[in-house]
C-alpha cells in the first residue's frame, strides 16, 4: 500500500528524510493547555459547535501567565507553536 505525500516521520514519498519544521507540545504545555480548556468549558465558553469567539485570547493570557517561556503565537483563530529562539 502506497502512502501519498510525506508522513509524520519526515519521510518523503521516495523514502528520503525531509526536514520538518514542526514542533510538538511539551508535556508541561499540554497540561497547561488542557487545564485552561477545561476551565473555559466550566466557565461557559463552550457552545454546541465549539467555543465562543475570543476563547483563544483567554487561552493566550492563561498560557502567558502559567508558562515561564511560552513559544506560541496566535493569528486569527489558530494557535501556532514556534521554535524557541
Amino acid at each position: 500500500m502506497e502512502s501519498g505525500g510525506s508522513s509524520s516521520l519526515g519521510l518523503s514519498k521516495k523514502g528520503k528524510k525531509t526536514e520538518s519544521n514542526r514542533r510538538t507540545w511539551t508535556p508541561v504545555e499540554e497540561k497547561v493547555l488542557i487545564g485552561l480548556m477545561k476551565e473555559l468549558v466550566a466557565n461557559g465558553w463552550k457552545t454546541e459547535n465549539g467555543f465562543k469567539p475570543g476563547y483563544l485570547l483567554k487561552l493566550e493570557a492563561g498560557m502567558l501567565k502559567s508558562l515561564p517561556e511560552p513559544h506560541f503565537v496566535i493569528f486569527g483563530d489558530v494557535m501556532y507553536l514556534c521554535q524557541p529562539v
